[in-house]
């Protein structure tokens, strides 16, 4: 049968190669590995995929990701450039709080993500 040439016999008189059995367990496991971090950065908040979303949802607030970089432009505006009219785009204190922690929280997040890329594809360039 090739492989290794030892056989497990499951009892039932069909033999299986060990060799083809391990390679596929370790396929097996590696898929699994790879479905749980795509479920894992799927759910992530702070990119706009599938956590987001849910989290707008909890937190009943729209657009998240959206109002969340006019707050913050809100702030600029109106205590460094001393705009005295600006609109605030938040409707009450604490989505306030949650729209500048968002804004921050994803603005680092999406840095992180792009300086890990780069520096993959620096290594992977050089030839690493």
């Amino acid at each position: 049968m090739g492989g290794t040439g030892h056989r497990v016999d499951g009892g039932d008189g069909l033999g299986v190669d060990a060799g083809k059995q391990l390679g596929t367990q370790l396929l097996l496991q590696r898929d699994v590995r790879g479905q749980l971090l795509n479920g894992v950065f799927n759910a992530n908040p702070l990119l706009r995929y599938d956590g987001y979303y849910i989290l707008s949802d909890i937190l009943e607030i729209p657009n998240l990701g959206q109002r969340a970089n006019e707050f913050v432009y809100y702030l600029v505006k109106r205590y460094v450039w001393n705009v005295k009219f600006a609109r605030n785009p938040a409707y009450s204190g604490s989505e306030e709080a949650w729209l500048f922690v968002y804004c921050i929280a994803s603005f680092l997040m999406r840095a992180y993500v792009s300086v890990r890329i780069l520096f993959y594809l620096a290594g992977s360039w050089r030839g690493r």
